[in-house]
This record gives C-alpha cells, structure tokens and sequence, in this order.
C-alpha cells in the first residue's frame, strides 16, 4: 500500500487489531498530546521492540543474509526476500545494495544472465528474472513434450522394423 511518509504512522494504526490496538491506545495515553509529533521511525521502532523479541529479530536478520532462491520460484523467493529485508534494513541500505543482494540469491543459471544485463533497480533485477524463468519453464516444457513423442515414435519405429524380418525369415527368404 502507498502512503505519504506523514501519513504512515495512521495507515499503520488502521491496521492494527488485538494486542496492536491494546498497545497503540496506551501509547497515545502516555504521549498525550505529542503523539500527533511521533514520526514513522518512531512508530516502527516502538511496535518493533514491542512485538519482536531481540532474538526473533536476529534470526530473521540471519535469515536474510543467507536467503537464496534454491528450489523457491522467482516470485517466492522475491516474496521471502521483501518481507525478510525488513528485518536487515541496513544490508539493503540503498537500491545499489537491495538489487545486489536480490540477484547474488538468485539461482547459479538466473544470477548470470541478470548480472550480465546489469539491471539498476531491484524491479528490474526481478523483472529480468521472472523473463528468464518464464522462458525456462517455457523451454523444458516443449523439450519434454518432444521427448516423449519422439520416443514414442521411435517404440513403433523399432517394433515395425523387426517385424517383417521375422516373418520373411519364417518364409525362407533368408
């Protein structure tokens, strides 16, 4: 969801239900009139060391750092990658940085051709990789398609071949 910056902190408050609610209502109690002046980073600092736990925050940020596509398609491992980045806002820093991180987690056979087409932006770093996966998934389609028939055909090839010698040889021919 898109939100001017001075407008975060009420966007997050809308969405906050339970435990959130509870503790956002006795935050506004203790500020009082200040909590027209808390910022974003405020907010999000609060609620963090509020509901994230130091220890749950690191594993997260671990988690980050070692992310890697592996078998996750391009849109899953896009989706972890969002949501865990959160938690390392310091490694991803900057666009330069974000789109690095994103494509150095990309599979062996995606991270080279992305590196090679030199994408500037993490959306265009994704954009090139959901190409290239949709291409592969495209391509070993077909091949598998035309593997199977050709080796169906070659079957029949194979058995009608070999038939009729059997059958001029049980005439005498040869």
């Amino acid at each position: 969801m898109k939100c001017p910056e001075d407008q975060k902190v009420q966007c997050a408050i809308f969405f906050l239900e339970d435990r959130g609610t509870a503790w956002w209502e006795t935050a506004e109690r203790m500020l009082g009139e200040d909590v027209n002046k808390i910022t974003w980073e405020q907010f999000k600092e609060s609620f963090y060391a509020k509901f994230f736990f130091a220890n749950v925050k690191y594993v997260k940020q671990q988690k980050f750092l070692n992310l890697e596509q592996g078998d996750m398609s391009v849109e899953q491992y896009d989706a972890e990658f969002d949501m865990l980045s959160r938690f390392a806002p310091d490694v991803v820093k900057d666009e330069e940085t974000r789109t690095e991180k994103f494509v150095r987690g990309l599979r062996l056979d995606l991270q080279g051709i992305v590196r090679a087409l030199r994408p500037t932006t993490h959306a265009d770093a994704l954009r090139l990789a959901l190409d290239l996966s949709l291409y592969e998934r495209a391509d070993s389609s077909k091949a598998t398609g035309r593997g199977s028939t050709l080796g169906q055909k070659r079957k029949v090839e194979l058995q009608s071949d070999t038939t009729p010698q059997r059958n001029l040889r049980s005439r005498g021919v040869f």
